[in-house]
């Protein structure tokens, strides 16, 4: 027996069967886009929770502009240049491993760098499609 937390209505589910959540049971948050991207754009939150995923692909189509473009390019020299390293007649496997230790310490590292770029690109198209809906 499964009570519907949405209406206090319970029901009984026969053993054996496939449980799928009915739509009652689906909360608005769940329509729309994750928490943690609704807490890293504010701007979403002004959305209608049903139009947030709409949303939000629009503003990830929004284009880079210069500054973002030129700042990411220093992002990766920066991080190309802390992440060099140099070893001297290593054989095969060596040099496998350090390439392999080195991405696993660069990508983080692209990750800081570059994510408030591309925040700072999705707010801007959210913020331009909140000006269009209202023009005032």
């Amino acid at each position: 027996m499964r009570k519907n937390v949405a209406s206090d209505d319970v029901y009984v589910q026969e053993p054996g069967a496939r449980t799928r959540p009915r739509p009652t049971d689906a909360k608005p948050a769940d329509v729309g886009v994750s928490r943690a991207w609704r807490a890293l754009l504010p701007e979403l939150g002004r959305f209608p929770p049903r139009e947030q995923r709409r949303a939000f692909r629009v503003a990830r189509e929004t284009p880079l502009d210069f500054i973002e473009l030129a700042a990411m390019a220093v992002a990766l020299v920066a991080v190309t240049a802390l992440t060099r390293y140099a070893l001297a007649d290593a054989s095969l496997a060596t040099r496998l491993v350090a390439a392999a230790a080195n991405f696993a310490i660069a990508l983080p590292m692209l990750v800081v760098a570059f994510g408030p770029f591309h925040l700072r690109r999705l707010r801007r198209g959210l913020r331009r499609q909140l000006a269009e809906q209202n023009p005032s």
